[in-house]
């Protein structure tokens, strides 16, 4: 390997490109080509021409030989049926052109016919059919289609179609599927093993160059990109920041916006700010926690601990009956229960196991260089994330925790302070003062450099924590303290959370005393738990309620808690619905236990509990409900007049809010037990008012937590701060000098909200539109009583 780092870091470019066309050409050989972009592409562009023949040949009258499967085919959509076929045909193009006209004829009719099969089963036994597919959800597609066969013959009898009624069917289909096309052609041609003539279904020569254009295209989208081992390019322009090798597969834009007009425009923009921030996190150096590193692997072999998942599918229930004795049906059917459950669970974390194999193979690939960086860039709003993924400041809990600053600092008295608050705060001890916390740290301190010394002896003790590996990373760290004393060298990122920041935001812009107190943007000596007080309202309402006979009430007496409400608050300032807040109580309660409510159709209860929830929040929150209504009835009188929404942000970036209404040409069957979806969308010159409206409160708040991030960077690096440990919310550097981030947070907090952002955002629009529609702007919300200049005093507004 060469010395040279610029020259390494290219070597590095091409290793991660050529890995992602690895991995692509793996998937072609794998999986159907309907699941890749190039068979969607070709797929998408066959369903309309072929439902349009297929439209005219089943509304024809006349008789003749191609009439006798007219009745068939009006019994199904023409559009299911040609999305049917599409996905048939364009997947036997993946074996080479050797699948035989014959085989791909009946293959067509088998899905047309299985798809009518489901609909008169569905119809005839709705409940039965439910209970099949929640039962097989995680099955195989095999598995569940038989299921499904079996007991639509056990109630309904068999659908008798000879194989040659199949092929007759498949073959009209698939000949209007290659009239319509121009996509395929039947061939005569040798077998290539018997010598035997025989028709294939071939893709033409255009349609060949088109797949191996798309193909050549698609296996350069998706590089693996490692951290680089020197600084990434500097951003000054909508491009030209990032990589070294920055062009084609590896250029990165400014912002991640499919609308290359609106990023070209941000050249006019004065965003010196915005770059400055974004060059600032970028040159932040990093590199692999060896200690995290090694318990993450050990940890990985066993499987199923710390948060990470199963690595192999876990050991089955013993059947509890003797060998050659048939068990009672409740006996046979706890059993099953317990090994679908097995199943789905080890279905579920695929995704999850999958994550953790390259976070490894990552984190050792890049485990020797002394320092590794990471490119970043925008969101349309503002907002800053980086590019490499799974390893990254911004990733779960062991993929933060594999990460660790490459430059220390000496701890010293100050830091040891923030080091202990930070180790409680990781555990899930965080709603307590911060003298509490560092007494908790102090009280488990045998054990938790026990667990630095002996990790996996421990793991019973650390993989309790909210953040198993972020906790255990800690240890090390204290242990370290605790042998050197302050002069121990940290090199620990250490982070400060916003107490529902979006809210904290709201609450700022239009002085909420109420929501200020309840957001810790004022003075208190122990932090305000928002999720809390709302908990306590909505039980004191589910109490009364109850008392009052409210049926619906009386199975959440004692059981709302803080947990139960908490998702709701934090997503009531980006724009939940009732519906969001359903679901989410929903998954809530499911994860404490699916029993936790006392009945299997706990339907109604989630609807009495989100509507008084969200009478609860708003009882808390009053000024973010009125802001929230505010800019919604701004965006639309400004999609009244076919107008995007611009605004420019305190930092000086200009988000654009541009939701085009589309139209939608759906498909939906069932086949093998999956519901198979196709939806052909034609994009508009129409504004969406309805995602216009819905969408500005989120966007707002989002563009200016944005804003006060890039802030708080820019500061800090003006008094000497040079390490960002940066998430929306979450703000982090070494323990050293975190006293200093948690001053110039607040200072950024205050000065963005000194000026008035929301008569700001009106005067913009206003500039937008016509007059007549300007004047229909509502006034910006009054105002309250809340001094902002109290977040000084504030210990917990980022804690």
């Amino acid at each position: 390997m060469t010395d040279d780092p610029f020259q390494r870091q290219l070597e590095l470019e091409h290793e991660g490109v050529q890995l992602g066309m690895d991995q692509y050409r793996t998937n072609l050989r794998n999986r159907d080509l309907t699941d890749l972009p190039p068979g969607v592409r070709l797929m998408k562009r066959a369903i309309e021409p072929t439902a349009a023949a297929l439209t005219e040949y089943t509304e024809h009258t006349g008789s003749g030989q191609g009439g006798v499967y007219r009745p068939f085919f009006r019994k199904i959509d023409p559009h299911v049926a040609a999305f049917l076929a599409a996905k048939r045909i364009v997947n036997s193009l993946a074996s080479n052109n050797r699948e035989s006209y014959q085989s791909v004829c009946i293959g067509v009719a088998n899905m047309l016919i299985t798809h009518l099969d489901y609909e008169e089963f569905k119809k005839e036994a709705p409940g039965y059919v439910y209970t099949i597919e929640k039962d097989n959800k995680w099955a195989s597609e095999s598995h569940r289609r038989a299921t499904l066969l079996r007991a639509k013959v056990k109630l309904l009898g068999k659908t008798e179609y000879p194989q040659k009624v199949r092929y007759g069917i498949g073959q009209k289909l698939v000949e209007m599927f290659i009239e319509a096309t121009g996509m395929v052609e039947r061939v005569m041609r040798k077998h290539p093993v018997t010598g035997r003539e025989n028709y294939y279904l071939c893709s033409t020569p255009l349609t060949d160059r088109w797949l191996e254009k798309a193909n050549a295209e698609c296996e350069l989208l998706q590089p693996l990109h490692f951290p680089m081992v020197v600084p990434p390019r500097d951003w000054n322009s909508p491009v030209g920041g990032g990589f070294l090798n920055n062009n084609g597969t590896l250029q990165v834009p400014l912002v991640k916006t499919r609308n290359k007009p609106e990023l070209m425009a941000l050249a006019d923009k004065d965003l010196t700010k915005v770059y400055s921030a974004l060059n600032i996190i970028q040159r932040t150096p990093w590199r692999i926690n060896k200690k995290i590193f090694h318990v993450v692997e050990q940890v990985w072999k066993v499987g199923d601990r710390a948060g990470l998942p199963a690595r192999d599918l876990p050991e089955l229930p013993k059947k509890t009956w003797a060998p050659d004795t048939v068990p009672n049906k409740e006996e046979l059917i706890a059993w099953k229960k317990k090994v679908t459950s097995i199943h789905e669970r080890h279905a579920r974390d695929r995704s999850k196991r999958i994550a953790t194999d390259i976070k490894l193979f990552v984190s050792k690939r890049m485990m020797e260089e002394e320092k590794v960086y990471f490119v970043w860039n925008l969101d349309w709003r503002g907002r800053m994330y980086p590019i490499q993924q799974f390893v990254n400041p911004q990733s779960d809990d062991s993929g933060k925790s594999l990460l660790e600053f490459a430059e220390g600092k000496p701890l010293g008295k100050d830091g040891a302070f923030w080091l202990a608050v930070h180790g409680a705060n990781t555990f899930g001890y965080d709603k307590t003062s911060f003298e509490e916390r560092l007494a908790w740290v102090v009280e488990r301190e045998a054990k938790i450099i026990a667990a630095a010394e002996d990790p996996m002896g421990m793991l019973g003790f650390w993989e309790e924590a909210d953040n198993p590996f972020m906790f255990l990373a800690f240890c090390f760290e204290w242990a370290g303290y605790r042998r050197e004393g302050e002069a121990y060298v940290s090199h620990l990122p250490v982070s400060l959370d916003g107490s529902c920041n979006g809210l904290q935001n709201f609450s700022a812009m239009l002085r909420d005393e109420v929501g200020g107190k309840a957001c810790n943007l004022v003075p208190l000596p122990s932090p305000s738990d928002i999720y809390q007080e709302v908990a306590d309202v909505l039980s004191s309402k589910v109490e009364r309620d109850a008392a009052n006979g409210e049926v619906l009430a009386i199975p959440w007496l004692k059981k709302v808690t803080r947990k139960i409400t908490k998702r709701g608050v934090m997503t009531t300032p980006y724009g939940v619905t009732q519906y969001g807040l359903r679901a989410q109580l929903k998954y809530e309660v499911e994860k404490i236990d699916k029993n936790y409510l006392g009945t299997d159709l706990p339907g109604p209860l989630y609807y009495y509990l989100s509507d008084r929830l969200f009478e609860s929040i708003g009882e808390v929150v009053v000024a973010a409900r009125t802001a929230m209504t505010w800019l919604q009835a701004v965006a639309s009188i400004a999609s009244k007049a076919g107008v995007k929404i611009r605004w420019t942000t305190p930092i000086g970036f200009c988000p654009v809010q541009d939701y085009r209404a589309q139209k939608l040409l759906r498909m939906q069957t069932v086949y093998g037990g999956i519901r198979l979806q196709c939806g052909i969308w034609e994009d508009t010159l129409k504004l969406d008012r309805r995602k216009m409206s819905s969408g500005i409160a989120p966007n707002f708040v989002h563009s200016l937590d944005a804003s006060h991030c890039m802030s708080t960077v820019n500061l800090c690096r003006d008094f000497g701060i040079q390490n960002f440990a940066m998430v929306h919310d979450s703000y982090g550097t070494l323990a050293a000098d975190v006293g200093k981030l948690a001053y110039y947070l607040r200072e950024a907090f205050i000065t963005q909200y000194t000026d008035d952002v929301l008569q700001a955002f009106r005067d913009e629009i206003a500039l937008q539109l016509p007059p007549e529609l300007a004047a229909e702007l509502p006034p910006i919300p009054p105002k309250g009583g809340l001094n902002l200049g109290a977040v000084r005093q504030s210990r917990y507004f980022f804690a």
